[in-house]
């Protein structure tokens, strides 16, 4: 039963990969007249990778009469797979002239695999083994019972021929010596004789094997009964019908070109490396007589790699008092420099009609590589306080292109341990980042009781369109850390400059703070933040509230109280924002408050080498102005 299985399973398969075979296709097909050659373009796709084809064209008059065209050149004979394949009729050549809609009928036929060594050494063996496969008839296998014949004959003959001579040269009587010498004689032309016939049998077949095998190579259309070919079906494709005018015309055309312009992508008037562009102009007929055979030859000044563009262009004919808009698309690759491309556009007319030349300059630049990058992140809660398991914790991250280059399809995937889940979406789709540009990501995510590790990592993967220029990043919270309040206003500043500015979500004055060594026993700084006055203490309106003041109260490093009226005695020096009855200032583009800032920043600034007069000089001078600008508000410091 399984041996009958199997066999079901083979003949089931043996269809389908017949049908495999013959998914080959002609596409696309099209014609023009450039006023030399019937310039035929078409398409094939399909089939093994290695099959060739050979391409049989056809030309055919409206009324379906076929033209006798024979001199066909190039893409002809032992074509590959591909696009924008070619064929050259010379109608001349035929002694055909043209004034009439024709169409044209490609028919392939997939060429053969001839291993023709293969058959010559089967011959070789065995006269007729290598015709098997190359020819249709069954009888080619007697010439190798002939030819081994011919040899076992010349074998028995040469043996029989020594006889006679062992015999000749042991007779007694003449006569008998002599009767035996002519018997050696005569079998020894015998057994050389079927050797020769025997060699001819081998040279032969081995001829007529490479004969055939370049036969079928050759060969256009199926053999019935042949190996090679008895299963190729040709296949085929027709163009439109269009109509073609090899004779000169009765009234000139007057070509005339304008309207040049390029166009690129970035609108920078340069084609970059892997951009497409497209250099347009129109073509108008201001003659009295249509114009033929219209073609568009572009061609660099000076030879620049990494440029890529069709360099012909047929356009067929263009009718008196008619235009066309012409587009040349134009690439830059990978290899593309940073120079300029002269470019030199010819429009021509088969009866040489030809229009005034153009000539374009178009700068071109190498490739420039972005840099897609997380500059900085911040891990928050809603309330503030501890990260805890099972409490959901918000990250938020500022994604940037710090590189020269235009990043595209820029993607950012935030990847997670073992029992930590996300609340919302955790992958972003940012699009093109011009150099410079930033975006910002948000989204939510909490560990579960059974998260035993000190710390949660969240690696956030990057990706660009070429795969090279992002890099992954882990950030990474501590279970119990102390985190802000999910109230953090990312700046992210788009910027049309390509100067590069490292965005993040701290204050400029929250980073490089001086550090001392200096040690002092029995010092004690008492860090106050309240930014709440109102709910808790009625009476007070919101007025009263400080904004920034968790922030201020995490970089300060000294004391926050308010100022009293009394004076202050011992070795106490008292910087306030403001006095008893006034309210401080905030500096939200900062997140700090207005005093707190540009005292953090003058001790950032001066490393804390800086005497009090000076620091409460600076501090006062900047938060009068700053007040005014930000906050169209006075605000007086104290000390």
């Amino acid at each position: 039963m399984k041996i009958n299985n199997f066999l079901i399973l083979i003949l089931l398969c043996l269809p389908f990969n017949s049908l495999q075979a013959q998914t080959a296709r002609i596409s696309n097909v099209n014609f023009d007249y450039n006023g030399q050659n019937i310039v035929i373009t078409f398409d094939i796709s399909g089939g093994e990778k290695t099959d060739r084809f050979n391409i049989l064209p056809e030309i055919y008059k409206s009324n379906g009469d076929k033209i006798p065209a024979l001199s066909f050149e190039g893409d002809v004979k032992s074509v590959s797979a591909g696009n924008q394949k070619k064929i050259l009729w010379n109608y001349k050549k035929d002694g055909v002239e043209l004034d009439n809609h024709v169409s044209v009928k490609l028919s392939a036929n997939i060429q053969p695999e001839i291993q023709l060594g293969k058959h010559l050494l089967k011959s070789a063996i065995y006269p007729g083994w290598g015709d098997y496969k190359l020819r249709e008839g069954k009888h080619y296998f007697l010439y190798g019972v002939v030819g081994y014949g011919c040899m076992g004959t010349s074998a028995f003959m040469g043996l029989k021929a020594l006889t006679s001579f062992n015999n000749y040269s042991t007779a007694t009587t003449a006569s008998v010596a002599n009767n035996y010498y002519n018997q050696a004689i005569s079998q020894r032309t015998a057994a050389l004789s079927f050797v020769g016939a025997a060699a001819i049998i081998w040279a032969v077949d081995m001829i007529f094997v490479a004969k055939r095998a370049n036969i079928l190579k050759k060969s256009q259309v199926p053999i019935p009964g042949n190996y090679y070919l008895q299963e190729t079906k040709p296949v085929f494709a027709f163009s439109d019908q269009k109509h073609i005018n090899t004779k000169a015309p009765v009234q000139p055309p007057f070509l005339v070109t304008d309207n040049l312009k390029f166009e690129d992508f970035d609108k920078n008037k340069c084609i970059n490396a892997n951009e497409e562009t497209s250099i347009n102009f129109t073509i108008e007929n201001k003659g009295k007589g249509d114009a033929t055979g219209l073609s568009v030859n572009v061609f660099l000044a000076k030879p620049l790699d990494g440029l890529e563009f069709k360099s012909v262009n047929l356009l067929g004919n263009l009718a008196k008092g008619k235009s066309l808009e012409i587009v040349i698309p134009v690439k830059g690759n990978m290899q593309l420099i940073s120079s300029e491309a002269l470019f030199k556009i010819n429009v021509k007319e088969a009866n040489g009609f030809v229009a005034d030349p153009i000539e374009i300059t178009i700068p071109t630049r190498a490739f420039v590589p972005p840099k897609i990058e997380i500059t900085d992140y911040v891990f928050t809660t809603e309330g503030g306080g501890q990260a805890k398991l099972g409490v959901p914790i918000n990250l938020k991250a500022i994604i940037q292109n710090t590189g020269q280059g235009i990043a595209k399809d820029v993607t950012v995937y935030f990847n997670f341990p073992e029992n930590v889940f996300k609340t919302n979406d955790n992958s972003f789709v940012i699009g093109d980042m011009k150099p410079n540009e930033s975006k910002e990501v948000y989204f939510e995510f909490f560990a579960n009781k059974q998260y035993s590790e000190p710390a949660i990592p969240v690696t956030a993967k990057l990706n660009e369109s070429w795969g090279k220029y992002a890099g992954n990043k882990t950030l990474e919270v501590k279970v119990n850390q102390e985190l802000k309040k999910t109230q953090v206003k990312l700046l992210a500043d788009e910027q049309q400059k390509t100067e590069i500015s490292i965005k993040t979500i701290k204050s400029d004055v929250d980073a490089n703070i001086p550090i001392t060594t200096e040690k002092k026993l029995n010092y004690y700084a008492v860090i106050i933040g309240n930014e709440d006055y109102s709910s808790s203490q009625t009476g007070l309106n919101n007025e009263s509230n400080v904004d920034f003041a968790v922030n201020d109260a995490q970089a300060e490093r000294g004391v926050k109280i308010k100022p009293k009226e009394d004076i202050l005695k011992g070795n106490t020096i008292v910087f306030a924002s403001s006095s008893g009855d006034e309210s401080s200032g905030s500096y939200k583009e900062k997140q700090h408050g207005m005093f707190t800032y540009f005292l953090l920043k003058k001790l950032q600034e001066s490393k804390g080498n800086i005497s009090i007069k000076d620091l409460f000089e600076y501090v006062e001078t900047n938060v009068k102005k700053e007040s005014v600008i930000v906050n169209n508000k006075k605000t007086n410091t104290q000390n």
